[in-house]
């Protein structure tokens, strides 16, 4: 079984508040993302509105996309 390549939140926040998870998730597939980075996206996208587009989607995704198994 091959690891899930880590986003952190540069990215990943960039990605999401354009709306292309797709294009993410088709370049990379299904990704580790720490609790931590999940927070810092979370936020800013709470805090800035440039960002707001990310939380919309983050909520809308598929958790298996995303998520970290328990271990890592």
């Amino acid at each position: 079984m091959s690891q899930r390549p880590i986003m952190d939140a540069g990215p990943g926040i960039n990605f999401l508040s354009l709306n292309k998870e797709r294009l993410l998730f088709g370049a990379l597939g299904a990704l580790c993302v720490p609790e931590a980075v999940e927070s810092e996206i979370l936020r800013k996208a709470r805090q800035d509105q440039r960002f707001a587009a990310a939380e919309r989607v983050w909520k809308s995704s598929p958790s298996t996309s995303w998520r970290c198994s328990p271990t890592t």
